[in-house]
C-alpha cells in the first residue's frame, strides 16, 4: 500500500531519532484504518545509501503486515506500532505511516520548570526506584504480577515475530512502551525488524549500550542478529525490569530478591534466557509460556487449610465461633458468610471469629486476595427457637410462728411512761430520791407487763436471773451510782 505524499496534511513535528524525523499527520489519511497516523522519513542529512537502507526496512515492513491474513494482522497492531503504507512524492517513496502511540501508552513528566511534558512511556520506567518517580512526579506500578504481566506481554509480541520468521534486533527500554493500566505493551521502531532469511539486517539491527549478547562482544556489527539473540534481551529485560533498585539497568543475574519471589522453575527459565551460549536459551514461546505460568502461579487464590465451626445446633441469637488456618503468597482479607447471606469483615491473622445466628443454614468462609478470592463452606448450623413459657408470681412464702398477741399495757402505766423528763430531773429532794423513784417506777411497768404475758411464756422471780432479776440488778447499780453521784454533788444554798 502507498499513499500520495500531496495527500497528508503534517501537523507538529513528534521528535527524531537517530536516522528519522516523525511528524504527526492531520486527520485519518489512511482508507479504513480509524487510527491517527504519522510520517516518518529518513533524515535528509543521510547520505542516500543509508537512507535507502533506512527505505528498505520501512518498505519490507509493509510488506510483511500486507501478507498476514486479516487476524493476524489485527494482532499486529495490537502488538506493535507498525508500519502501515508507504509514502511515495513524484513516484519516489520517501517514508512510511505508522499509527500514533494512544494516549494510554504516555505519561506526564513535570520539567524543572513546572511544566507537564508528555513522554512515551517506554519499559525502562518500571527500572526507576521509589526516589526517582517522585522526583518526576509520575507513577510506575511496582506491584511484581503488573511487572510480569508487562513481561509476558514483551515476550508474546516477540513471540508472534519469532513464529512468522521476524528477528526483531534492538530490544531495549526505549523501544517499547507499556500502558499503565492494562500491562499492554507495544514495540516501536518495527521499519529496523528483518526476516530471518534476510542476510542484510545486520546494517539496520543493532545493540543498545549494556544490552549486547555476550556472542557479539568485540564482534564487528556485520554479525547477524537472531532468534537467540533476541531471547537473551529478554532474560535481561526480565531481570531488570522485574527487579527495579540500584544498578538493575546493569543487572545479567538474578537477585535473591526475586528468586525468593517466584518459582524455581521460573527462575532456572530466566537463567537459561542470559546463558553464555546462545543454544542453551529458551525460545520466546517458552519465555511466554513460563511468564504465563508464574503468573497463574502468584494470582492463585489463597487456600484454606481447615475450616471449623463451633457447634452445629444453637438457640436463636446465639453465637457460633469459626476457626480456620488459610495460606496466601500476598496479602489477604477474611469474612465469614451467616445462614441468612451477610458477609461479616474478621481479622484474618487472627485464625478465628464469631458471628450470631438467626436463622438456620450453612456458614461459609471466604479468602480474598489482591488477585483473586476462594470461598468454601464451613458447615451446617441449625437454629431453634426457645419453647414459650411464662412466670406467674403467686404470694410469696411467710414463716409460721405460734400466735402471739403482743401485750397491752394498762392506762395507768402508759400514762406513767408519759412523765416528762423534767418531771424526773428537776429540783426535788435528792438525786438518790430521784432515782429510786424511777426504780419504783420501772418496777411497777415489769409488774404490770407480766400479768399481762401469755402464760405458756415462763417468767423469773423478782430475785431470780430472768426479766425481774435483771430489772433489780439494773436498779441496785442505778442506787449505786446515784449515791456515789450525790456524795460529790455541790451542796446549795
Amino acid at each position: 500500500m502507498s499513499i500520495a505524499y500531496s495527500s497528508l496534511q503534517l501537523a507538529r513535528r513528534l521528535g527524531e531519532g537517530g536516522e528519522g524525523v516523525v511528524h504527526e499527520v492531520a486527520g485519518l489519511p489512511v482508507r479504513h484504518d480509524p487510527r491517527r497516523m504519522a510520517f516518518k522519513e529518513p533524515k535528509k542529512i543521510l547520505e542516500a545509501r543509508a537512507q535507502e537502507k533506512v527505505l528498505t526496512g520501512m518498505r519490507d515492513s509493509v510488506a510483511f503486515r500486507e501478507s498476514l491474513s486479516a487476524s493476524d494482522r489485527a494482532e499486529l497492531d495490537a502488538l506493535a506500532v507498525w508500519p502501515v503504507a508507504m509514502v511515495v512524492d513524484a513516484g519516489k517513496e520517501i517514508g512510511c505511516l505508522m499509527p500514533l502511540i494512544p494516549s494510554p501508552f504516555l505519561e506526564t513528566i513535570v520539567d524543572s520548570a513546572g511544566a507537564p511534558i508528555a513522554e512515551t512511556r517506554g519499559l525502562g520506567a518500571l527500572s526507576r526506584d521509589e526516589e526517582t518517580r517522585r522526583a518526576l512526579k509520575i507513577d510506575t506500578d511496582d506491584d511484581l504480577v503488573f511487572r510480569m504481566q508487562v513481561m509476558a506481554n514483551l515476550a508474546r509480541a516477540i513471540e508472534f515475530l519469532h513464529h512468522r520468521g521476524i528477528v526483531y534486533g534492538d530490544i531495549n527500554p526505549r523501544n517499547a512502551v507499556y500502558d499503565l493500566g492494562s500491562g499492554a505493551v507495544l514495540l516501536l521502531d518495527c521499519d529496523a525488524t528483518a526476516s530471518i532469511s534476510d542476510s542484510t539486517r545486520a546494517t539496520r539491527q543493532g545493540h543498545f549500550p549494556f544490552w549486547e549478547p555476550p556472542e557479539y562482544a568485540g564482534l564487528s556489527a556485520a554479525r547477524l542478529q537472531g532468534f537467540a539473540s533476541d531471547c537473551y534481551k529478554l532474560g535481561l529485560a526480565l531481570l531488570r525490569f522485574l527487579d527495579p533498585g540500584p544498578g538493575s539497568t546493569q543487572r545479567k543475574a538474578l537477585t535473591a530478591a526475586l528468586e525468593a519471589r517466584i518459582t524455581p522453575e521460573f527462575s532456572a527459565v530466566i537463567a537459561r534466557a542470559v546463558d553464555q551460549d546462545p543454544h542453551q536459551r529458551p525460545s520466546a514461546a517458552e519465555l511466554s509460556e513460563s511468564l504465563r505460568q508464574v503468573i497463574s502461579w502468584a494470582v492463585a487464590p489463597p487456600s484454606v487449610n481447615f475450616v471449623s465451626v463451633s457447634r452445629s445446633a444453637v438457640v436463636r441469637g446465639q453465637d457460633v465461633r469459626v476457626e480456620w488456618s488459610i495460606s496466601s503468597r500476598s496479602t489477604y482479607t477474611v469474612a465469614i458468610q451467616d445462614p441468612q447471606g451477610t458477609w461479616h469483615e474478621a481479622d484474618a491473622e487472627s485464625g478465628a471469629a464469631s458471628i450470631r445466628i438467626a436463622s438456620s443454614g450453612v456458614v461459609s468462609i471466604r479468602a480474598r486476595s489482591s488477585y483473586s478470592e476462594v470461598a468454601v463452606e464451613v458447615g451446617q448450623v441449625e437454629c431453634y427457637e426457645l419453647p414459650k413459657f411464662s412466670v406467674r408470681m403467686g404470694r410469696l412464702p411467710r414463716l409460721a410462728l405460734p400466735g402471739f398477741a403482743f401485750p397491752q399495757l394498762p392506762p395507768a402505766t402508759l400514762a406513767a411512761l408519759s412523765v416528762p423528763s423534767p418531771a424526773l430531773v428537776g429540783a426535788g429532794p435528792s438525786l438518790t430520791d430521784e432515782i429510786a423513784g424511777l426504780s419504783e417506777l420501772m418496777r411497777g411497768i415489769f409488774d404490770d407487763v407480766a400479768s399481762v404475758l401469755p402464760p405458756e411464756m415462763p417468767t423469773a422471780d423478782r430475785s431470780g436471773s430472768g426479766l425481774a432479776g435483771s430489772i433489780s440488778e439494773s436498779m441496785a447499780e442505778l442506787r449505786s451510782i446515784a449515791r456515789l453521784m450525790a456524795s460529790t454533788r455541790p451542796r446549795r444554798d
